[in-house]
């Protein structure tokens, strides 16, 4: 779990995607091995940016990045490059169509692989591309 693969205690907590959502980013493929975690902002209309830096806090480093989990509502728009330029490609969470849905695992394929630098995350039902 990141840091040296040491834990001494996790706290969990209620998540409702629906008031706060979050995509789950992961080193491998098939959504296995260290993850991250980044929320979207409490404003619907909002988007949230992540740096290089913002996301080695959140455990997921430099061109480490393999598959995704996007809440159904939301999107995550990947870049390339730091500070949120070059290349981009935008996944969308599925629509949602049930109360036991779960989120899908979202290989990004080949091209993409190992190759996500910056993020956005944002609502899409509010229309925000940012």
């Amino acid at each position: 779990m990141g840091h040296n693969d040491d834990m001494d205690r996790v706290f969990l907590r209620h998540y409702d995607s629906a008031k706060h959502g979050a995509v789950t980013v992961f080193r491998d493929s098939n959504c296995r091995s260290n993850s991250g975690r980044f929320d979207a902002t409490y404003d619907p209309k909002g988007t949230r940016a992540y740096t290089k830096y913002d996301m080695s806090v959140r455990n997921t480093y430099n061109d480490d990045m393999s598959s995704v989990m996007v809440p159904y509502g939301y999107s995550v728009k990947l870049y390339w490059d730091d500070s949120w330029a070059g290349e981009s490609l935008v996944i969308n969470g599925p629509s949602w169509t049930d109360e036991h849905m779960e989120m899908q695992c979202i290989n990004v394929g080949s091209h993409w692989n190992d190759e996500t630098t910056s993020l956005k995350v944002y609502r899409t039902e509010f229309g925000n591309y940012a």
